[in-house]
């Protein structure tokens, strides 16, 4: 009777222990690390063809911190810091009149890791941790983002020639935004939103400079001579948002084109400035 007790118990423990062996085995054969910082992390891979492993596999516990903010540190309308002490979830800053797009969710401010995390995503040709900052945003807006509960997704659109210089890198918001469409089960609709000239810097003209370099810089393409935006909620990805004119400016191109609204999905966001608006209105 004892023996008869005593073989689950022993399956038990051969199974267990198997099972860490693999894991041990797993680890030294395929180390992972932070894709930030280069930590180890927890080997939760499953092979090396595992292309979706959590993200405690992919960031450690310290970048994770330093790269996702509450959702209350940012306004519901413009994305904008919230003062401390401010009264409710708005930066006080901001109306609803100033922006075309319906809402802004940063995942962190511009600073710190979060903005070095942006520079390096801008200059190196790192897919993989675009895989892996697509997938920290979802996880980290999925409320937000289903509560939006938008159409489409597109990403802030380079300048051909901008493009064609960096065919051989990677372009986070493009990337970004494929992974987030996949993620929500709705299509990724980059191609049909284009820059039609090339622009000077944002971060090289001034504040009150910005709406006027951005403006008509933007245009829908049409799909079998047919809007393709018409009544849609379209998500529009972008890598950092600092004064908001670029994101504001596409976003009006995206409601003259019969969009319903636009929910802008950025990673980090910077500081505001003021300036005047123009005169159209949907």
């Amino acid at each position: 009777m004892n023996s008869f007790n005593q073989a689950p118990n022993a399956l038990t423990r051969l199974v267990r222990t198997t099972g860490r062996v693999a894991e041990i085995a797993t680890e030294a054969i395929w180390p992972e690390q932070c894709l930030v910082c280069g930590t180890p992390t927890i080997s939760l891979r499953r092979s090396p063809f595992d292309f979706n492993p959590p993200l405690a596999s992919l960031f450690c516990p310290n970048c994770r911190r330093r790269l996702v903010s509450p959702t209350s540190t940012f306004c519901v309308r413009c994305g904008g810091v919230v003062p401390p002490g401010a009264p409710g979830p708005r930066c006080g800053h901001c109306a609803d009149s100033d922006w075309y797009f319906s809402k802004a969710l940063p995942l962190h401010s511009y600073i710190g890791l979060a903005r070095a995390v942006v520079i390096r995503l801008k200059r190196s040709k790192d897919r993989a941790l675009v895989a892996a900052v697509a997938r920290l945003y979802y996880e980290s807006r999925r409320k937000e983002l289903l509560e939006f509960n938008p159409d489409c997704v597109v990403a802030t659109p380079m300048y051909w020639r901008r493009k064609y210089l960096l065919r051989r890198g990677v372009n986070a918001p493009e990337g970004i935004a494929k992974r987030l469409a996949r993620e929500l089960r709705v299509p990724c609709l980059s191609r049909f939103l284009k820059r039609t000239r090339a622009t000077a810097a944002q971060t090289s003209v001034g504040w009150s400079e910005r709406a006027a370099n951005i403006a008509g810089a933007f245009a829908v393409r049409m799909r079998h001579g047919a809007p393709v935006f018409t009544g849609l909620r379209v998500l529009l990805v972008d890598d950092a948002v600092t004064s908001g004119a670029t994101c504001d400016e596409i976003a009006k191109t995206l409601l003259e084109a019969g969009a319903e609204s636009v929910c802008v999905a950025t990673l980090t966001r910077a500081g505001l400035g003021r300036r005047p608006r123009p005169t159209w209105k949907k």
